[in-house]
């Protein structure tokens, strides 16, 4: 499962929205990183189902799917 967190950090760093304003950074995170977190929530419920809930992943996979709106959030906010 290592090559997801690889993948997605790449994919969320070259998002290039340092310094650019607030309506610029929201389309382009609309644009493409609401596809990437999509395809990465699909992972996660594909994965939740394969794994003890008490072992690491499984803790952290639980994690993400309860805070999942937070997480969400900066793709609609363009100030964050």
């Amino acid at each position: 499962y290592k090559e997801v967190g690889a993948t997605a950090t790449y994919n969320f760093t070259s998002l290039h929205v340092r310094g650019k304003p607030p309506h610029e950074r929201k389309a382009i995170r609309q644009d493409k990183a609401k596809p990437i977190l999509a395809e990465f929530r699909q992972w996660i419920e594909q994965v939740q189902s394969k794994v003890l809930p008490s072992a690491g992943l499984g803790v952290a996979l639980a994690y993400t799917t309860n805070h999942w709106g937070g997480l969400t959030t900066y793709l609609d906010d363009g100030r964050l």
